[in-house]
C-alpha cells in the first residue's frame, strides 16, 4: 500500500458507498437493503403487538373481566399509545415543546 492512501478491501467497496453528509462521512446502504429495514421493523412490531394483546387479554380474563371487555382492553391501550405518538410526532418535527401536565 502506498503512503498517504487508504486502500479499501473489496468487501468494504462492495457493500458500502461512502458519501459526505454535513461534514461527516456516512455509509449509504447498498441497493436492495433499504427495503429490508421497514419489513423487519413491521415484523418486530407485529410480533410485539400479538404478544402484548395476548398478555393483556389473559390478564383481564384472570381478573374477572368478561370476554368482550378482555378483548377490547388491549385495543384501547394500544389505541391510546398510537394516538399519543401521532400527536407528539408533528410537535417534534416542528420543534415545539410540550407544556406542563395538569
Amino acid at each position: 500500500m502506498s503512503e498517504g492512501r487508504h486502500q479499501q478491501s473489496p468487501m468494504d467497496a462492495e457493500h458500502r458507498v461512502p458519501r459526505r453528509n454535513g461534514g461527516g462521512v456516512r455509509c449509504a446502504p447498498t441497493a436492495g437493503s433499504g427495503s429490508r429495514r421497514p419489513r423487519a421493523s413491521l415484523l418486530v412490531a407485529l410480533i410485539a403487538a400479538v404478544v402484548s394483546f395476548r398478555h393483556m387479554h389473559e390478564l383481564a380474563l384472570l381478573h374477572g373481566e368478561d370476554p368482550l371487555a378482555a378483548a377490547l382492553l388491549p385495543a384501547t391501550v394500544g389505541g391510546t399509545i398510537v394516538a399519543a405518538s401521532m400527536s407528539l410526532l408533528p410537535a417534534t418535527r416542528y420543534g415545539s415543546r410540550g407544556g406542563l401536565l395538569p
